[in-house]
């Protein structure tokens, strides 16, 4: 584009030009970010022509951008995708962001053999809901977990790790206190994929800002 005057679109109206831009995001599809092996952030663009109209010029870069974070669903495989894409966008961007869906364990693959139920947690996962609960602009969350908890089994003779399917009361609480911090979701969901169900429910004695869910049903 050489200018804004060769641009019918510029010489609109702004009120009509966000319309036309909300219509052209209407059905914006996800954006699903996960992590490579070597630790760098990788993007999928499930949609095409999503970033085409703010590369025109600066002029609708400036006025396009929060859309490309307010109207697409962000997906992130793995606390890490989050926290990597959180250092890389400004923080004015990230305000942007209305709808967001995380996949993630906040357990560590190989915890420590002894300690408190906070050595079992995730520096990341810790880190990713710090984060989350600083998205102001968040409309609708969703956080997947995935995995379990893998302990020393004393009774293996190779010292090897067995799945808890069942996580402590303590442990329990001491991976998802965390996300009691996060008020800004209007809708906030938590989803289980373990093979079963926590012994007990509910954990918390205190009002949380999110449902909990086990295979469809709801805990608390």
């Amino acid at each position: 584009m050489e200018g804004l005057s060769s641009c019918p679109l510029m010489k609109l109206p702004y009120e009509i030009r966000q319309s036309i831009y909300d219509l052209y995001y209407a059905e914006a599809s996800d954006l699903v970010f996960g992590v490579t092996n070597s630790n760098r952030l990788r993007v999928h663009l499930w949609c095409k022509g999503l970033l085409s109209l703010p590369l025109v010029c600066k002029e609708l870069y400036a006025e396009t951008l929060p859309l490309i974070y307010s109207q697409p669903c962000l997906t992130f495989h793995g606390s890490l995708a989050l926290s990597l894409f959180a250092k890389s966008v400004p923080r004015q961007n990230l305000a942007c962001i209305r709808t967001l869906h995380l996949i993630s364990t906040p357990f560590k693959e190989s915890p420590p053999a002894k300690g408190s139920p906070r050595s079992l947690v995730n520096v990341e996962w810790l880190q990713a809901c710090g984060i989350l609960a600083d998205l102001a602009g968040l409309r609708r969350l969703e956080i997947a977990v995935d995995g379990g908890v893998y302990l020393l089994d004393p009774t293996d003779r190779y010292g090897r790790r067995r799945s808890m399917p069942e996580p402590s009361e303590k442990i329990f609480r001491s991976a998802f206190d965390p996300l009691v911090a996060i008020s800004a979701p209007v809708d906030f969901d938590v989803y289980l994929y373990w093979s079963k169900k926590p012994a007990k429910t509910p954990f918390f004695d205190h009002p949380v800002p999110f449902r909990l869910w086990h295979n469809n049903k709801q805990l608390q």
